[in-house]
């Protein structure tokens, strides 16, 4: 059976004793020693100080961590401005698909035609012998003659 301690059974006794008079002397005794220590201390022993210069490096750096992260935030944020399609772009729109377009937006190929990007296209004879290639000669005579061309341009 385990013997239980009971603390109204312990002595009361302090282990440490303090000598006599200790506390009156202390705080000279402090005071002699911090004196004596600053006087002991080498001239040449530097002590870590900031200084001035370091100061502006440390400014300088963080300002200019702040633009670049302020250039990069709104380089990543604002949106890609969309360039000209390519013209292998439109090779793959179907034919029905640009016509379903064109009546959606109300124009036809007249509209389209006074254009001056489409002037501009068709001002050069190679250009109008490329879209021409592979038409029926005969289908072209054919419309030249119509008198519902004339009416219309004139």
């Amino acid at each position: 059976m385990e013997k239980r301690i009971r603390l109204d059974d312990l002595a009361r006794k302090h282990p440490y004793k303090v000598p006599e008079g200790y506390f009156d002397s202390l705080s000279s005794k402090i005071m002699e020693r911090v004196e004596q220590s600053s006087l002991e201390k080498q001239p040449d022993e530097v002590i870590f100080k900031p200084s001035r210069r370091w100061w502006n490096l440390a400014t300088s750096a963080a300002v200019a961590a702040s633009i670049v992260l302020i250039g990069a935030l709104i380089w990543i944020t604002l949106p890609e401005k969309q360039g000209p399609l390519a013209p292998d772009t439109l090779f793959s729109v179907s034919d029905e698909a640009i016509l379903d377009y064109l009546e959606a937006q109300d124009l036809d190929f007249y509209d389209l035609a006074s254009q001056e990007v489409i002037l501009k296209a068709f001002s050069q004879e190679s250009a109008v012998i490329h879209f021409l290639d592979g038409v029926d000669e005969e289908m072209i005579r054919q419309y030249l003659n119509e008198d519902t061309l004339y009416d219309e341009t004139i």
